[in-house]
């Protein structure tokens, strides 16, 4: 299985995740993640729930 995340600045991620589950349905290890200006990339990667995705078969 692969993993996916969808990266932006802004809630533009967000959007596109909502689209993708409109058109195909919930789909395992596919998680959104925005980006902030004020943000530390530190504080993104310690709460982000994307960490938690099975990346055991990714290559």
């Amino acid at each position: 299985m692969v993993g996916i995340i969808l990266a932006s600045h802004g809630k533009f991620a967000n959007g596109i995740f909502q689209s993708e589950t409109m058109i195909f349905g919930e789909q395992a290890n596919v998680k959104p993640c925005t980006l902030k200006q004020v943000q530390p990339l530190k504080e993104l990667f310690q709460k982000e729930q994307f960490l938690e995705m099975d990346i055991s078969n990714m290559a």
